[in-house]
C-alpha cells in the first residue's frame, strides 16, 4: 500500500512539472516552492481586494448614499497619497516582510471592525436610512480603496526583492495566473452576499489576509534566504561575466594597436 502511495505521489509529481514546463519552460524544485508561495500569497491579497470591491459600493450606497460616490473618490485620493508617501518612509526603514506583516494584519483588523459593525442594528446595514454623516461607510469605502494601491504595491515589491531576472521569465506568469484566479473567485464569492452576509464576507476577508500573512512568514523561514543567495549569486556571476568580457576585448584591442 505505501509502494503504491509512493508512487501515485510520484506520478502526480511528475504531470505538475510536465503541465509547467510545457507552459513556462523548465522549473527546478526550489523555484516551483518559492513561486508557488508567492502565488499562493497573492491569491489571497487579490481575492481579498476583489471580494470587497464590489461590496464597496453596494455598502457606501446603502449607508451613505450612491450621489455621494464621487465625493468618496475624490477622498480616496486624498488619503491614498499620505498613505504612499508613509508606506515610502517605513519601505527605506523596516524590512519588507515585516512591513508585509503589518499592513495585512493591520487591514485584517480593519476588515474585521467592519464586519462588526456592520452587523450592529443601529450603524449597520439593517439601517437603511443613508446618511452623509454616518462615518462607518466612509470609513469603509477609503479601507478598501487604500487596501488595492498599498497591498498589491508591496507584494510585488516583495516579490522583485527575492527574484533573479532567470527565474521570473517563469515565477511571475505563475503568480499573475494565480491572481486570476482569486480575482475570479473573489467576485464570485460577492455574489452569495444575500445568502452568506456582508458582514460575514468582511470576516472571511480578514481571515484571507492572515491567511496571507502566513504564507509570507512560511516563505521567509522557509525559502526566502536561499533565494536571496541565489539571486546574489547570480548577479555576481554576472559582473564576472562583464568584467572577463570587458577584458577581453581590451586585451584585443592591444593586440590589434601593437599588430
Amino acid at each position: 500500500n505505501n509502494n503504491n502511495y509512493n508512487k501515485s505521489n510520484s506520478n502526480q509529481s511528475r504531470l505538475r512539472y510536465y503541465v509547467l514546463e510545457q507552459l513556462w519552460g523548465e522549473w527546478s524544485s526550489f523555484e516551483l516552492r518559492m513561486y508557488g508561495w508567492l502565488a499562493l500569497v497573492f491569491f489571497f491579497i487579490l481575492g481579498t481586494y476583489w471580494e470587497l470591491r464590489p461590496l464597496k459600493d453596494a455598502v457606501f450606497a446603502t449607508i451613505v448614499g450612491l450621489e455621494y460616490q464621487p465625493t468618496a473618490k475624490v477622498f480616496s485620493l486624498i488619503v491614498i497619497i499620505p498613505l504612499v508617501l508613509i508606506y515610502g518612509k517605513l519601505l527605506d526603514k523596516l524590512e519588507k516582510h515585516i512591513l508585509f506583516y503589518f499592513i495585512l494584519i493591520v487591514y485584517s483588523f480593519i476588515f474585521a471592525l467592519i464586519g462588526r459593525l456592520l452587523s450592529l442594528p443601529n450603524i449597520g446595514l439593517e439601517n437603511i436610512n443613508s446618511n452623509p454623516n454616518r462615518i462607518l461607510g466612509w470609513f469603509c469605502y477609503l479601507a478598501i480603496e487604500s487596501f488595492g494601491s498599498l497591498g498589491i504595491a508591496l507584494f510585488w515589491s516583495f516579490v522583485s526583492s527575492h527574484a533573479d531576472a532567470s527565474s521570473a521569465k517563469r515565477g511571475y506568469p505563475l503568480i499573475v495566473s494565480s491572481s486570476q484566479l482569486g480575482a475570479t473567485l473573489g467576485p464570485t464569492l460577492a455574489t452569495y452576499c444575500n445568502e452568506i452576509g456582508i458582514s460575514s464576507l468582511f470576516l472571511i476577508a480578514s481571515l484571507n489576509l492572515l491567511f496571507a500573512a502566513f504564507g509570507i512568514y512560511i516563505f521567509m523561514n522557509k525559502v526566502s534566504q536561499k533565494a536571496i543567495n541565489l539571486k546574489d549569486k547570480l548577479r555576481d556571476s554576472n559582473i564576472i561575466n562583464d568584467v572577463n568580457i570587458e577584458n577581453t576585448s581590451n586585451n584585443n584591442n592591444n593586440i590589434n594597436n601593437n599588430n
